[in-house]
């Protein structure tokens, strides 16, 4: 069992493994790649991104997961994807996902 009763599904060695940056994009990005997941070079954190820019941040030492969701707009009639409705999702102008989280883990920290 882990914190809070809670029990572990995966290994704490598969965690650091599959969140630790396996290949470098560009040396000036921040962020490297694992697997599924883009960890800062510090190795404090890690995001995973999902469609329409729906991300996932986690940093373990903080204990903090933050999740934003992409923007999302039903066109139509019914909450479904059928006949004239559907839904429209669009990409920000900008989004920096190291500076977004950088305020949150600052906040995190002077409390």
């Amino acid at each position: 069992m882990g914190k809070r009763g809670s029990e572990r599904i995966i290994s704490e060695d598969w965690v650091l493994e599959s969140t630790a940056p396996t290949i470098t994009i560009t040396e000036s990005w921040q962020i490297g790649y694992g697997y599924q997941w883009w960890p800062d070079r510090s190795g404090d954190w890690y995001y995973a991104v999902g469609s329409r820019k729906q991300l996932i941040y986690v940093h373990p030492g903080l204990d903090i997961v933050a999740v934003r969701n992409g923007t999302l707009e039903l066109i139509g009639n019914t909450k479904h994807r059928r006949g004239d409705s559907y839904h429209l999702t669009q990409f920000p102008a900008y989004w920096d996902n190291v500076e977004f989280f950088q305020y949150i883990i600052d906040a995190a920290k002077i409390n």
